[in-house]
């Protein structure tokens, strides 16, 4: 049985921003863990009235483990860290990614961040979505054209994704 490595849930810990909640779903979408490294190692949810195992989680971990999970890949298990008690944050540590790897237990939600903050930061502008959505001017396009890369094979937000800020340094 491995051994948890548990991170310590004190010092400059701090809330996950609003760019690193949605590094996380646009790993999901991408399957690609790329981006889970840009969060910081100090970005921890705290959910009390959660269930046990769900309510302190380090959100660079989540990523990780989500991955992970989706793509059936045990290489980013490696990379998740729990925080506080195995009764608190349990359910996010190396030791379970791998368990419900090997029993094959895929990981595949969707979550909604926002899409506008996230483009711009990558370089886009509005007159870029009006541009691909002519007909809908309206704020709701961003969700639309941050979803059309995934229907292109040209990687264009892909290579934008290192313009994205990085906060693994604090």
């Amino acid at each position: 049985m491995a051994t948890a490595t548990y991170v310590s849930a004190q010092g400059s810990e701090r809330a996950p921003n609003e760019f690193e909640r949605a590094y996380t779903v646009i790993a999901l979408d991408m399957d690609s863990a790329e981006l889970c490294g840009k969060i910081s190692s100090n970005a921890v949810s705290r959910a009390p009235f959660n269930s046990p195992g769900t309510r302190v989680v380090a959100e660079r971990s989540r990523c990780y483990f989500q991955v992970a999970l989706k793509t059936l890949n045990p290489h980013h298990c490696r990379n998740v860290r729990q925080v506080g008690s195995r009764r608190q944050g349990g359910r996010f540590s190396s030791a379970n990614c791998q368990q419900l790897i090997a029993e094959g237990k895929r990981f595949n939600v969707n979550f909604s961040f926002n899409h506008k903050l996230i483009l711009e930061a990558a370089g886009y502008t509005d007159a870029d979505v009006k541009a691909r959505f002519p007909r809908h001017p309206q704020e709701a396009s961003w969700s639309s054209f941050y979803h059309s890369f995934f229907r292109r094979s040209d990687g264009g937000f892909q290579h934008r994704l290192p313009r994205l800020p990085d906060f693994s340094g604090n």
